[in-house]
């Protein structure tokens, strides 16, 4: 009673691993450096922390239309395409999309971390097409994060560019009051008393 179905247990487990699809796993490690802009010239306005930037990055990446453009780019799940709707494909394909954060790189003089690195990992049945379709999704992320980054020197130039201006202004204004002032105490400043 015990040697049978312990025999019937392996010849079943032996069965169904010859005839469970193989699935390949390609795997991408990326690190995210915040920007360095001092804190004593601008207050850092990023509230989020790194993993709320990559998940925010990584939502819009596996959006529908993103991921349709990949499964048609590389004729992915084309089984499951001919019939399923393809809203169940592109769900099946977010499950295979893992993120995962990997541990903090550096930490700073505050003590917080500077380097956040995660790593991207897509799985399926194709080594090659599991290769690209990760190696594409790593591309997207940087193209997102070069997007954001150039979004965030825009508007740190901007600010600077009308911290400027207001600086300026400031300036000019008391430089106007000084001239009126000069101008009206003519003869009793205490610099035009010396020259007399």
């Amino acid at each position: 009673w015990i040697i049978g179905p312990a025999f019937l247990g392996i010849v079943a487990g032996v069965v169904i691993a010859f005839l469970w699809p193989d699935t390949f796993r390609a795997e991408g490690q990326m690190r995210v450096v915040p920007p360095r802009v001092p804190q004593r010239l601008v207050a850092s306005n990023m509230s989020e922390e790194m993993s709320q930037r990559v998940n925010a990055i990584y939502q819009g990446i596996v959006s529908r239309m993103n991921l349709i453009n990949l499964i048609q780019n590389h004729n992915l799940y084309p089984d499951q395409r001919k019939r399923l709707p393809m809203d169940d494909v592109v769900d099946a394909m977010r499950k295979d999309i893992v993120i995962s954060p990997l541990k903090n790189m550096a930490t700073g003089a505050t003590g917080r971390s500077n380097i956040f690195a995660f790593s991207v990992s897509y799985a399926y049945s194709d080594r090659r097409l599991a290769t690209k379709v990760c190696s594409d999704l790593i591309s997207k992320f940087l193209d997102e994060s070069v997007t954001s980054r150039s979004t965030q020197s825009q508007e740190t130039t901007m600010f600077f560019d009308q911290e400027t201006k207001a600086a300026k202004q400031v300036l000019d204004e008391l430089d106007s009051k000084i001239a009126v002032f000069k101008a009206s105490n003519s003869g009793v400043l205490p610099d035009e008393a010396n020259a007399l």
